[in-house]
This record gives C-alpha cells, structure tokens and sequence, in this order.
C-alpha cells in the first residue's frame, strides 16, 4: 500500500499538519460492495470498488462528506490490501482530511465484530469533528461505545480504552 493521491494532496495542502483527533470503532455491518457500488456510482461517475466486502462506516464518512460538507473541491480514494483497506477523504476548501482504517482482526471478514475502525480527523474546525463523531455514533440506537471490542482496539493499536472514550465523550457532548 502506497501513498495515495489524496494523501499526497493533503501533504501538499498542508492538510496532514492540521490537529488531529482520533477515534477507534467498529462497524456495525460489512455490507456487499454490489449494493454500496450502487449506491455510490449515483453520487460519483465513475467509482469502482472491487472489493467484495466493505464496512459501513466507509459509506458513511463518504456520504457524510457528499451531503454534509457539500465542499466542491471533494475528493476521495481508497487503498485495500488483503485484510486492510484505508479510505481518504479530502474537502480543501473547508480544511477538512479523514482517513478511514479498517483492519481484520479474526478470522472471518464477513464479521463486523472482527473489524476495527481507526478515524483519523485532520482539521482545526471542532464542529467538523464532532459531527464524524456523532454520525458514526448514530449507528447504533444505544451508541457506539457499547459495542466496540475494546480488547482488539487496544491490541491492534496500543491505545487505552479509557482515552479512546475520553475522546468520545468528549466529541458527542452538545
């Protein structure tokens, strides 16, 4: 997995240099990319998707960027390796980039409970990020924060839970 346009173009932006905030999750479904290709060749000509499998909290970053942002310099590309794919999200105009990690972390990808979600949010606009944090948190009638394995976080990333949800809260607060 290589440097992507996009990363190179929020490098070039200085994008990359913004404050960052960090969220972990997981998604709450791994949907069939034939439906998500649908769904998203609509919104942009063009996008090809050839994995089989995708977890929700892609398509949610991407549409959250396509109708929430509406920033006409948008942009968006993907990386996917055998157990991990990496999504970037740019909007220059409002000095907004998100990547969107996801990795496999057991033996069937199929299962949302095997993936953990690493939401990196570059931006100095604290609005843009608790607005990631709550359409990621809106996932779930009860929230996020209770269905993430924290074990495979904690693991995966050499994060504390307890900071993670600091975060969180932090975020979701109005």
């Amino acid at each position: 997995m290589g440097k992507k346009k996009i990363q190179k173009k929020a490098e070039e932006l200085g994008l990359n240099k913004l404050p960052l905030t960090v969220l972990y999750a997981r998604p709450k479904r791994i949907g069939n990319s034939g439906t998500i290709i649908e769904h998203l060749s609509g919104l942009v000509p063009g996008l090809l998707i050839p994995s089989k499998r995708i977890a929700d909290t892609s398509v949610i970053m991407f549409n959250y960027f396509h109708s929430d942002v509406k920033d006409p310099s948008f942009d968006y590309d993907k990386d996917e390796g055998a157990r991990t794919k990496k999504y970037f999200y740019l909007a220059p105009e409002s000095n907004l980039y998100v990547e969107v990690i996801d990795n496999v972390q057991g033996f069937l990808i199929d299962l949302a409970s095997n993936h953990v979600i690493q939401i990196n949010i570059y931006s100095d606009n604290e609005e843009y990020k608790k607005a990631i944090a709550n359409v990621i948190n809106d996932t779930y009638k009860d929230g996020i924060l209770a269905h993430i394995k924290w074990k495979k976080i904690e693991k995966k990333y050499k994060v504390k839970q307890e900071d993670c949800i600091a975060t969180w809260n932090r975020l979701l607060q109005n």
